[in-house]
């Protein structure tokens, strides 16, 4: 049987019933949060053992305020004091309503990237109106990243994958000629698969289809998709 990733999905978000289909269908899910509430909601699902694979904690950038940091705050003292499998998500968000936070949610991304670098963890990226500012910034890093719905420029993607870092694509790019363009330029040792789900009704039971039209554009067999996308995923977090 196939198996499928879901790189990034707000499982918190979900009905208990997507979750337990998920697992019929051989889903595994990278479950990120935005706050600490999230996570913590996240932890109770992990628990009861609704969904396979591994659990982020991040603070989403769009929150990133000054009348938050006493949030953000628990994140990063969570972090710090308990083992913890990943960070995200996490990132930039440079669209015009949060350009007024651009400094203060730069100095918040590299205090994560600081930590992720010293405890060893792979990092879930957002990266939305900030492509360039994102790989500015994470170039000075050694860290396993994914860069979550990636939207940039084919330019901003060689010089992602040629830092390393895996690209993630969402059922979006079923219905969009510019995310086929990008796949198609993406080689396949560098792909990831995600939903983002709930975003746009997208869910990780979407990822059958995603991996089928992923192997239409590259011409190879979707057992040779999953397969390669099972290999980026353990190698992202650690495990190979």
């Amino acid at each position: 049987m196939i198996e499928y990733y879901d790189c990034h999905c707000h499982v918190n978000m979900l009905e208990r019933s997507i979750l337990e289909e998920c697992r019929n269908l051989n889903i595994n899910i990278v479950a990120v949060s935005t706050d600490i509430n999230s996570y913590e909601k996240t932890s109770e699902l992990m628990e009861m053992g609704l969904i396979m694979g591994k659990q982020f904690i991040g603070y989403h950038p769009d929150s990133i305020m000054p009348e938050n940091l006493s949030n953000l705050k628990k994140v990063m003292d969570f972090i710090n004091a308990n083992t913890v499998e990943g960070i995200g998500e996490i990132g930039l968000d440079l669209s015009p309503r949060f350009m007024k936070h651009t400094e203060l949610q730069t100095r918040v991304f590299k205090k994560f990237l600081e930590t992720a670098e010293t405890k060893n963890l792979p990092v879930n990226i957002h990266s939305r109106k900030a492509q360039p500012q994102v790989l500015e910034v994470l170039k000075n890093y050694r860290i396993k990243t994914f860069l979550h719905w990636f939207c940039g420029s084919k330019k901003q993607l060689k010089e992602a994958i040629d830092l390393g870092y895996y690209i993630g694509f969402t059922p979006a790019c079923l219905k969009s000629n510019r995310y086929n363009k990008l796949i198609k330029a993406t080689p396949i040792e560098f792909i990831l698969t995600e939903s983002d789900a709930p975003v746009y009704e997208m869910s990780p039971q979407d990822m059958p289809l995603l991996i089928d039209r992923i192997a239409s554009l590259k011409e190879i067999p979707p057992r040779e998709v999953a397969d390669g996308i099972k290999t980026n995923y353990l190698k992202w977090i650690g495990e190979i």
